[in-house]
């Protein structure tokens, strides 16, 4: 008992646990997870953007080319890639609905490009830099030229075949001929016998008293 007396009040024993050993507690770390739902997928097909040389400069010509090097150009993004039509690769045009500036030569422009992911952040920088500096100028030019291609697209009613006025006078006086021989021919029924030639354009009326011949005679056509 005294020797246990004397370990207990030893100086700087632990008798928390009793003589448990002691716990350790472990701290997980977050994990950083990106999932789909999180990404901002940007827009390519059909966007307008603006470039500097290093982008729109084919590979081969940089020493080419003589103009300012800070130089912003409009482009277009005509084509996605597609593996059927155009081996998997971006398309961009550089004069739609602008003027290459006279210091470019348009051979000198890339136009297409591989979909790589490099390239991919590089597009949708240069489409966010459209929707952030673009010029009223640029934007109304954009707009302008959307509109007229809608008007464009718009299919025209066929026109409507119209009647020379010398003939539909012609078949209204046939119509009229004919309505008043009918209206001759109703009211003489009821009293005489009706006997149409083979003539087609003439009608005769016989009655049991007389005869009775209107002749119509119409030209033909």
């Amino acid at each position: 008992m005294e020797e246990q007396d004397q370990e207990q009040n030893q100086p700087g024993a632990d008798h928390s646990n009793n003589g448990m050993p002691p716990t350790t507690t472990t701290t997980l770390a977050p994990s950083l997870t990106t999932t789909k739902s999180s990404r901002k997928t940007i827009p390519r097909a059909k966007q307008y953007l603006l470039a500097n040389k290093d982008f729109f400069l084919k590979a081969n010509s940089m020493t080419l080319f003589e103009g300012d090097p800070n130089t912003t150009l409009q482009g277009y993004v005509l084509e996605c890639p597609n593996k059927n039509t155009n081996n998997g690769r971006y398309r961009i045009d550089w004069q739609r609905n602008t003027v290459i500036p006279p210091t470019i030569n348009p051979d000198l422009l890339q136009e297409w490009f591989p979909s790589t992911k490099g390239f991919r952040i590089i597009l949708d920088a240069a489409i966010q830099k459209w929707q952030d500096e673009a010029t009223e100028e640029q934007e109304s030019r954009v707009s302008r030229k959307r509109k007229t291609q809608a008007v464009n697209a718009t299919p025209s009613r066929p026109a409507v075949p119209h009647t020379p006025p010398a003939r539909r006078v012609h078949l209204e006086a046939r119509a009229m001929l004919r309505t008043e021989a009918s209206t001759a021919t109703s009211s003489l029924s009821s009293r005489s016998n009706l006997f149409i030639s083979s003539d087609p354009f003439y009608l005769a009326i016989a009655s049991k008293s007389n005869i009775v011949v209107i002749n119509i005679k119409l030209k033909k056509e």
